[in-house]
C-alpha cells in the first residue's frame, strides 16, 4: 500500500500579491485599499486639529421687534466766531498753537472765551426729531478744540421699525456771513459722526477703534442717509477673556485710562 503525500511550498510575495488580484480576491483587496485609505486620511485629519486648533465660525440670526438707533453727533463748519476769535486777537483755527500767542490769559479765563466763541444749541438746530418726536432725542454737548462745540443727538427710546418716517428728521442752520469770514479748509457745512449710544465721540481718531461713520454736509444740502449694521460679539474664552457688558465702551475705559494718572485714582 503506498501513502501519498503533499508537499507545502511556500508562495513568495509576488505570487500572494497575483493570488489577491484575482477573482473574489480583488473586490475584497479593493475594499480594504479603500478603508485604509479613509482611516489614514481620518487620522491625519485628527492629528492635524490637535496641532492646528481650527476657528470654529458660529452663524445666528435674530430678527429683534425693536431697534435702537445710532447716536449722530454734528460738528459746525466753521466751528467758532470769526467775530469774536478777533476780538481776542485771534485770526487763525485755535487748533494751532502759534494762535495763542496774543491771548490775554491774565484777564481772560478760558471758559469765558469757549462761551464766547463757539456756537450753542439753538445757532446750529432748527427742529430735530425721532419717530415724529423731538422728545425722543436726547441732546448732548461735546467739547473739541477741532470742531469747537459739537451737539450729539441720542436715541433715548426704541422704534418699532426702520423706515424714512419713523428715522432721525434733523434741519441744521447756517450763517450767511460764515461763507465770506470762514478760516477752515473746508466750505461751511457740518461734520457728521454716526456712532453707537455707548461709544461717545471723540476728536482723537484712534480712540474710535473704527465704531464712526462719518460724512459731511454742505450748507443748503438736503441728504437721505439709509444705515444697515451688522453687530458682532467675541466670545470670552480664558487665554482671551472679555466682558459681556452691553453697555462697555471702549472710548470710555481709554478715557479713563487717560485720566487716571493725572487726577490719582483708581478705577473699579
Amino acid at each position: 500500500m503506498s501513502v501519498k503525500t503533499a508537499e507545502y511550498v511556500p508562495l513568495t510575495v509576488k505570487e500572494k500579491c497575483v493570488r489577491c488580484l484575482k477573482g473574489p480576491n480583488l473586490i475584497r483587496s479593493l475594499i480594504l485599499l479603500v478603508c485604509f485609505v479613509l482611516v489614514v486620511e481620518q487620522l491625519t485629519s485628527c492629528v492635524q486639529k490637535i496641532i492646528r486648533i481650527p476657528i470654529t465660525t458660529y452663524t445666528h440670526f435674530e430678527f429683534n421687534k425693536t431697534l435702537l438707533y445710532p447716536s449722530l453727533t454734528f460738528c459746525r463748519e466753521p466751528p467758532y466766531k470769526y467775530n469774536q476769535l478777533a476780538k481776542y486777537g485771534m485770526y487763525v483755527h485755535p487748533y494751532y498753537t502759534s494762535t495763542w500767542r496774543n491771548f490775554d490769559f491774565d484777564n481772560v479765563s478760558l471758559d469765558e472765551f469757549w462761551e464766547d466763541v463757539t456756537y450753542k444749541h439753538d445757532d446750529i438746530f432748527v427742529v430735530y426729531g425721532l419717530d415724529g418726536e423731538s422728545t425722543n432725542i436726547q441732546p448732548k454737548s461735546v467739547d473739541s478744540l477741532k470742531h469747537g462745540r459739537c451737539y450729539t443727538l441720542e436715541p433715548s427710546t426704541l422704534v418699532t421699525r426702520a423706515s424714512k418716517t419713523t428715522g432721525y428728521s434733523i434741519t441744521l442752520q447756517h450763517s450767511v456771513q460764515d461763507f465770506g469770514t470762514f478760516i477752515s479748509l473746508h466750505p461751511p457745512g457740518y461734520h457728521v459722526f454716526i456712532h453707537y449710544k455707548e461709544e461717545p465721540f471723540t476728536e482723537i481718531e484712534v480712540h474710535n477703534a473704527g465704531l464712526i461713520d462719518y460724512l459731511y454736509i454742505h450748507s443748503g444740502e438736503e441728504i437721505d442717509v439709509k444705515l444697515t449694521v451688522d453687530q458682532y460679539f467675541k466670545l470670552s474664552d480664558d487665554d482671551d477673556p472679555c466682558t459681556d457688558d452691553r453697555n462697555y465702551s471702549a472710548n470710555l475705559v481709554q478715557h479713563y485710562h487717560t485720566l487716571k494718572p493725572s487726577v490719582h485714582c483708581e478705577l473699579n
